[in-house]
């Protein structure tokens, strides 16, 4: 018998006895542990050969996945069970059922952060606030790196039913009941301000919806038609509190804005650069882009084109700093991965990841403007 049997017939034994030696739990773990897939594999078959119950071989391969994608300390590449996958890429759409609250996961404190909410949803009637901390849903804690399971349970996409988040703000935690509601989220408003100053408000960048809504991108257009009828000759811009979105959609927009040139590139971990140019057509009139600490992605893109290109001066606070972009990989079975796969940069070849953009003009918002509940 090869040594390799009398292992394996030891470790088959001593389980079988309902011990298991040091020496051979060790020459075990060297048997396993060649790859993911052998280490996975041998844990099923350690179940399926001695568990005591029955057990959900599915749900055990969801968790296995999702075990891999937390080890990686990146809270972009993220894996999701059959009902997060179909949530997840919904969300690009601007139609949902959901409470309006975008999330993130923050690493560093194992947190569920808010970095935006959509107007006129039930998070914002709610007073819910960018910065706040969701720390249980329906009286159960979650932490960061449970933030699918979390964003899972408050959307379950059912309209006009309850559900109750605590949020935590200034270490004080404030209970909360929200009703879901089917969700259009307006990614544009404008008005003409004093001095025929046009203002465009961008809160996230959507592609076109599924009942034939517009995307970010024309709405953004028909708004600076419209301010320009009116006389608009200056433009502010506002992305505080927008998380980001499509870079197709943004793309669109810096293109409409800046000369011929560079909108933006990216770099995979090989070295692989993509280039992304606008054509020659731009705008010309002076403009300024608001900005604030959870200004980020998509947000970070047009910030930095428009102030590489000098059309812009940068108003507010350090921006959020997330400067990689996701790939989506579905599985047949219906769950998917959203992964991380390059560093995207500013023409000028600025990565804003972990860095922001640091504004021209420094402007901290009132702490009056916060609501209180």
């Amino acid at each position: 018998m090869s040594n390799k049997k009398t292992v394996i017939t030891a470790i088959i034994t001593a389980l079988a006895a309902g011990t298991v030696s040091w020496c051979g739990r060790g020459a075990y773990d060297m048997f396993v542990h060649r790859t993911v897939i052998s280490k996975v594999m041998g844990v099923q078959k350690i179940l399926d050969d001695n568990f005591l119950y029955d057990y959900d071989s599915k749900k055990a391969a969801d968790f296995a996945a999702l075990a891999m994608t937390m080890s990686l300390d990146d809270p972009y590449t993220v894996y999701y069970n059959e009902k997060q996958f179909a949530d997840y890429t919904n969300s690009g759409s601007g139609d949902f059922i959901g409470v309006g609250v975008t999330v993130i996961c923050d690493k560093e404190n194992d947190e569920i952060l808010v970095v935006s909410v959509m107007d006129n949803s039930p998070g914002m009637e709610a007073g819910i606030l960018p910065g706040d901390v969701i720390t249980k849903v329906e009286g159960v804690d979650y932490s960061g790196s449970q933030m699918s399971d979390a964003v899972s349970k408050i959307k379950e996409n059912r309209e006009n039913t309850e559900v109750h988040i605590t949020v935590k703000r200034k270490n004080k935690e404030h209970e909360l009941t929200l009703i879901r509601k089917k969700i259009h989220q307006k990614t544009v408003d404008s008005k003409l301000l004093d001095s025929n100053i046009g203002y465009i408000r961008i809160s996230s960048f959507n592609g076109e919806s599924e009942t034939g809504e517009i995307s970010t991108d024309r709405e953004f257009l028909e708004a600076f038609k419209s301010l320009e009828a009116e006389g608009m000759e200056k433009l502010v811009i506002d992305v505080r509190d927008n998380g980001g979105g499509r870079v197709d959609v943004v793309s669109e927009i810096i293109d409409f804005l800046v000369p011929e040139g560079l909108i933006m590139y990216t770099e995979d971990r090989y070295g692989n650069r993509n280039e992304i140019k606008s054509g020659a057509d731009e705008v010309n009139m002076p403009m300024s882009i608001l900005v604030n600490e959870n200004s980020a992605s998509a947000s970070e893109l047009l910030t930095g084109a428009l102030r590489d290109y000098g059309k812009a001066k940068v108003i507010g606070t350090k921006t959020f700093g997330k400067g990689v972009m996701q790939a989506i990989y579905p599985f047949a079975d219906g769950s998917g991965m959203s992964v991380t796969i390059a560093k995207y940069y500013t023409p000028l070849g600025t990565c804003v990841q972990d860095e922001g953009i640091t504004p021209d003009v420094i402007v901290e918002m009132p702490e009056n403007l916060e609501n209180s509940y």
